[in-house]
């Protein structure tokens, strides 16, 4: 593995055959909205991706997700064509301000109880109400393996 200097004081992660081949560009560090920070470089009025060209495409509506949410690790182990549900499906938890700490939970005030809920093909699918926060979070779990398999991203810290 090499690593690419980029902008920001961010170093991006390669393959030796890929860094042979991408090294010779100018890469800078984006953040993108969800918080994740890629490598990019600009060419021909467009934004070309790291992760893009170590892939192979730069079409927009293929999908590339990163195994490990890094996305400024760009070893092809980390990388794998998905689906656009998918990819969302390996996101954690947003940062913004929520009721729970975990990914798909959240209070429902008028049952006070928590809620866990989880989004399939476009699809909000209720998974029921619960004491405990935890265990709205290990159903939120059980659903997240059951429709995404490797792409789940589950809650940590509720076995």
């Amino acid at each position: 593995m090499r690593k690419i200097k980029l902008t920001k004081g961010y170093y991006a992660i390669l393959d030796d055959d890929d860094f042979t081949r991408l090294g010779q560009f100018k890469w800078s560090a984006l953040e993108a909205k969800n918080g994740v920070i890629y490598a990019v470089r600009y060419d021909r009025d467009e934004f070309v991706f790291l992760h893009r060209e170590v892939m192979g495409t730069r079409d927009p509506s293929v999908m590339i997700d990163h195994r490990n949410r890094n996305g400024l690790n760009c070893t092809r182990r980390n990388l794998r064509f998905c689906t656009n549900s998918l990819n969302s499906a390996n996101r954690i938890k947003s940062r913004c301000p929520a009721s729970s700490f975990f990914k798909g939970v959240s209070w429902d005030k008028i049952n006070r109880k928590w809620r866990a809920d989880i989004q399939v093909n476009y699809k909000r699918l209720n998974l029921g109400r619960f004491c405990s926060e935890k265990e709205a979070a290990r159903a939120y779990n059980a659903a997240a393996k059951k429709y995404f398999g490797e792409f789940a991203s589950v809650n940590l810290g509720v076995l």
